[in-house]
């Protein structure tokens, strides 16, 4: 049953009671990273070595050739975090003695330079994402850094561009600190204070003022739209900060799980201080008439998004909708017809236990679409032929809600539906949870399951029209493996792994331990 009050535009999913949990079990092997390359972590190693012993000019050659041909592997900081050979490359060559710097300056900073005039004329972060990743100790990666910075910061992405700006600070504990940097060091610590005013983080913006003050007390020049001390100008939005600008959820929309494609949303406004008795009105969840079992055997919904002065709901075969105001309701069964008309598939599955849940599922609403993962879950390390079944009814599929919704609204109108991409010597793939929609592009996870481990791999499409189905992923990136527990030992796969979108990067958070970022134009790592 679907509750709704409308004075705070909130959504309660009865679901039915919880599955008992038993003893903990012995620990799970760690999923394992795909990128991952011990060649090039020693290829590193040993030019790194090669500097420490007097050879820069070999080191150089070492590095370039580094991040000419392996820059996208995953190399092991410390055994646990990894990160691209790239930017290991780029913290040995920032340590370059300062005449061989100067040389491999000399070496990149044509390229560098047509990537910053780019990003200057079209005043976009694109070509300079490419200057750092490429040439960041280059003389325009100085600028690209700061540029960078300023037009991230125009976009609301403060953290990201407060990380950009420290490391043209020596001092400033940065992950990678950009070598012998000539930028003003007081106008890049403004630059840091206003970034954690417009975060929020009053006491760190009054502590970093401080050592602003301390160190350049008469610092001064135009910031923030006015000229003068920058401590004074500082202060002034201490002394009356900005108001935060409210995340794009709000009022009665909720477009995906966690609000946005960052999950970070608020439901804002403030509590009514008469709360309502009794809901505005509640109305049962339709039971599908093919699954005749009970909660919690029987599949439970999923998590509810708001849009269009609607709330929908999926459950991997149906989209169930509730009118806002009223709580007139709509269903749409979408699942493939083989999956409907064999309800035996659906019951009788040998492997699974009765209070075993299936894997939530969720929607994501975008640009006046509706988009659902549909298809039945593989909960089980299963056989080649059910894998192989469920993969042909896997499924995104994007919908027309009404145009006016109301109670003699139209049903949804579905306008396409994209099966998981086939690979070619790898086993068949099945969609993981509601894709991630933004910008005109679309993410998605997917799954395959070979020799007993599930992995997972992350796809782009770019563009994704709204009202016609993408011909093929832009790319499709492997980026984990993990076992899957056999059956019957009384394990599933009881959640569908979500994406999150974290500014330049789609981010997955594995059930199976590993978190991997992905660079959301081109899938890498």
């Amino acid at each position: 049953m679907i509750r709704l009050s409308c004075a705070a535009t909130l959504a309660v999913l009865v679901l039915g009671p919880a599955p008992a949990r038993g003893q903990p079990g012995p620990v799970a092997e760690p999923a394992a990273l795909r990128g991952e390359s011990a060649q090039t972590r020693k290829r590193l190693s040993e030019a790194e070595q090669k500097l420490v012993g007097g050879k820069a000019a070999d080191a150089v050659d070492d590095l370039q050739r580094i991040l000419d041909e392996a820059g996208d592997d995953l190399v092991s900081v410390d055994g646990r975090h990894h990160r691209p050979a790239r930017w290991v490359a780029h913290q040995i060559l920032a340590k370059l003695p300062p005449d061989m710097l100067q040389t491999y300056r000399d070496r990149v900073d044509e390229p560098a330079r047509k990537l910053l005039d780019a990003a200057r004329r079209d005043r976009d972060p694109r070509p300079l994402w490419q200057l750092l990743d490429r040439y960041f100790v280059s003389r325009p990666g100085e600028e690209g850094l700061l540029l960078l910075g300023d037009l991230l910061f125009e976009r609301g992405e403060f953290r990201t561009a407060e990380l950009l700006w420290r490391r043209l600070l020596p001092d400033a504990a940065a992950d990678v600190p950009y070598p012998a940097p000539k930028t003003d060091p007081a106008a890049v610590l403004a630059r840091g204070v206003l970034a954690a005013i417009f975060q929020g983080e009053q006491d760190r913006a009054k502590a970093e003022l401080g050592v602003l003050r301390a160190k350049h007390p008469t610092a001064a020049g135009v910031f923030a739209g006015k000229t003068g001390p920058y401590a004074d100008t500082l202060q002034a939005f201490i002394d009356h900060p900005p108001p935060v600008v409210p995340d794009p959820v709000g009022g009665r929309a909720w477009p995906t799980f966690g609000g946005d494609p960052g999950r970070t949303g608020r439901v804002h406004g403030a509590i009514p201080v008469h709360w309502p008795t009794r809901p505005t009105w509640k109305a049962p969840i339709p039971q599908d008439k093919s699954d005749n079992r009970s909660p919690p055997a029987r599949p439970p919904f999923g998590h509810p998004v708001i849009a269009g002065g609607r709330v929908y709901l999926s459950d991997g075969s149906r989209v169930t909708s509730f009118d806002l105001r009223t709580g007139g309701m709509g269903v749409v069964p979408v699942a493939p017809q083989a999956a409907l008309a064999d309800p035996d598939r659906r019951q009788n599955d040998p492997g699974r236990k009765a209070s075993d849940p299936d894997p939530c599922s969720s929607l994501t609403a975008a640009g006046g679409r509706l988009f659902a993962r549909l298809g039945q879950p593989v909960v089980r390390a299963p056989e080649s032929s059910k894998v192989g079944k469920a993969a042909e009814e896997s499924a995104i599929v994007c919908f027309a809600p009404p145009a006016n919704p109301g109670r003699n609204a139209p049903p949804m109108r579905e306008l396409w539906r994209v099966a998981p991409p086939a690979a070619e010597g790898k086993g068949p793939g099945v969609w993981e949870g509601t894709p991630l929609v933004a910008g005109g592009r679309m993410w998605v996870a997917l799954a395959r399951f070979e020799g007993g481990r599930v992995v997972h791999a992350v796809a782009g499409f770019d563009p994704a029209d709204p009202d016609r189905a993408p011909d093929r992923p832009a790319w499709v990136v492997d980026v984990c493996d993990s076992p899957l527990p056999p059956a019957p030992d009384g394990q599933s796969r009881a959640r569908q792994e979500l994406l999150t979108l974290a500014g330049r990067n789609v981010v997955l958070c594995s059930n199976g331990g590993a978190v991997v970022a992905v660079d959301a134009a081109t899938g890498r790592r």
